[in-house]
């Protein structure tokens, strides 16, 4: 969607280039000390996300350089692209980039990436839970209210102890 705005204005993608950025860290103070915080989160992430989940950290690499990454910086560009036009700055966002005929579809899109994300955050609490229990570092706990028989019947034996 950022395409449009990278098109009428190509100057918006100098930010990629590491010797502007370098510049712009060294010609301000809190620049430096702004990336020496970022860093140690960072490596802190990747060592927290190996060995867990069901993708291999070098699925999630390729994933992250050929398909999110060139769509983080087309829309961010994009919307450097409909500032540098003049626009006012209050309202732009992704779905300002979109044509109004594919907003419905845009719309759709985002509330499944909600509910695929939601998912994604309960399983991986449930997971984290489990494997705390499992590890000795949380006690299991049993509800003093059964569930409904309809519902224990569909539930695993592991869900039912969560």
């Amino acid at each position: 969607m950022g395409i449009s705005g990278v098109l009428r204005h190509p100057t918006v993608l100098i930010a990629l280039d590491p010797i502007y950025g370098l510049k712009f860290l060294v010609s301000r103070s809190e620049g430096v000390s702004r990336a020496r915080r970022r860093f140690p989160m960072r490596n802190r992430r990747r060592s927290a996300l190996r060995g867990h989940g069901a993708f291999r950290l070098q699925a999630i690499r390729i994933a992250w350089s050929a398909i999110v990454f060139p769509a983080l910086i087309l829309n961010y560009a994009g919307q450097a692209g409909i500032v540098l036009e003049g626009a006012p700055t209050e309202g732009i966002s992704s779905s300002s980039l979109c044509p109004p005929s594919l907003l419905i579809a845009l719309v759709i899109l985002a509330t499944l990436a909600t509910v695929i994300a939601s998912q994604a955050i309960i399983t991986g609490a449930f997971s984290m839970t489990r494997q705390a229990i499992q590890l000795g570092w949380l006690r299991a706990w049993r509800s003093s209210r059964p569930p409904a028989r309809a519902m224990a019947k569909s539930m695993s034996a592991a869900l039912i102890g969560y």
